[in-house]
C-alpha cells in the first residue's frame, strides 16, 4: 500500500508537515516501562510510572500531538489516551488480585494532571 501514511511525513492543507515520525516505536522498552507501572501498588506510584512511556510515545510521534496547544486536534491523541485508560483499568483489576483489595489514597490532596481538584472539589483545567 502506498501513500503518505507509509511513505513519509503527513502534511496538512497548507503543506506544513504535521507528522514527522517515520521510524519504529521502541515497543520492547515501552512494554517494560508499562510492566513496571503495573507492579506499583498505589495510584500515585502507578501514575508516576505510566506517565514516562506515555510521554515518550507522544514525544516520538511528534507533530501536533507533541504540542499542548494543538494536541486535542490530533486524532492520534484519542487513540493514545484510550490505551492509557485501558492500562489504568487493567492496573485497577490487578489490585483486586493483590492481597490488599482496596485502592487507598495516601495523599488526599494529590492532583492528577491535567485536572487537579480545587479546594471546593471542582475540577479545573491547568493554565
Amino acid at each position: 500500500q502506498q501513500g503518505e501514511w507509509n511513505d513519509g511525513p503527513i502534511k496538512c492543507q497548507s503543506g506544513k508537515t504535521v507528522r514527522t515520525f517515520t521510524g519504529v516505536l521502541p515497543t520492547q522498552k515501552l512494554a517494560s516501562q508499562v510492566k513496571q507501572a503495573y507492579k506499583r501498588t498505589t495510584m500515585q506510584e502507578f501514575n508516576k510510572f505510566i506517565a514516562k512511556p506515555s510521554q515518550q510515545v507522544i514525544g516520538l510521534i511528534g507533530g501536533t500531538l507533541a504540542n499542548i496547544e494543538t494536541a486535542s486536534y490530533d486524532p492520534i491523541l484519542y487513540l493514545h489516551l484510550s490505551e492509557v485508560d485501558y492500562q489504568f483499568a487493567f492496573w485497577q483489576e490487578l489490585q483486586k488480585l493483590r492481597p490488599y483489595s482496596s485502592i487507598s489514597f495516601v495523599n488526599h490532596n494529590w492532583k492528577m494532571q491535567p485536572f487537579p481538584k480545587q479546594q471546593n472539589g471542582t475540577p479545573t483545567i491547568n493554565p
